[in-house]
């Protein structure tokens, strides 16, 4: 189990890094697109580290906020958050007018979005099941790591 997990998170951390590097030679880099080449870098290098059996409390770490960070993402008052790299399964709660959900399936998602904006009163609450399913599994990697010590 823990090899296939680990090949997931190398497979579309790659395939975004090599998306946005090719992307680089056509027009400048937006801010999103440089974080998320950031954010598969740190991946990649975490997954190869676990690979060798080096640094394994740092890579866990690392993987395992980076797949926190891309488990929720919010809308709360001015304020926007979310961070997608891979599959994307997510139950939203959303209060307009009504408080309504809706679930979304993509199969592969590159998505940063990190702004502010005028207070409109709305609120959005999104929880993506595949990068949580992967960010407990982390996490219950990194305490064997810590019993064993």
């Amino acid at each position: 189990m823990k090899n296939k997990v680990l090949n997931l998170i190398l497979i579309i951390n790659s395939i975004c890094f090599i998306l946005y590097t090719a992307n680089l030679f056509y027009r400048l880099p937006k801010f999103g697109e440089l974080i998320q080449i950031v954010v598969s870098i740190l991946c990649i290098i975490s997954v190869v580290c676990v690979r060798m059996n080096k640094h394994l409390r740092v890579s866990y770490y690392c993987l395992s906020f980076i797949y926190f960070l891309q488990s929720f993402s919010f809308l709360l008052m001015s304020f926007a958050w979310k961070l997608i790299i891979g599959p994307d399964l997510s139950l939203y709660v959303i209060k307009e007018m009504d408080l309504t959900s809706k679930l979304d399936f993509k199969v592969f998602n590159l998505e940063f979005l990190f702004n502010t904006f005028g207070n409109t009163g709305n609120w959005v609450l999104g929880l993506n099941f595949f990068h949580l399913i992967i960010f407990f599994y982390l996490i219950k990697e990194l305490r064997v790591i810590k019993q064993n010590k």
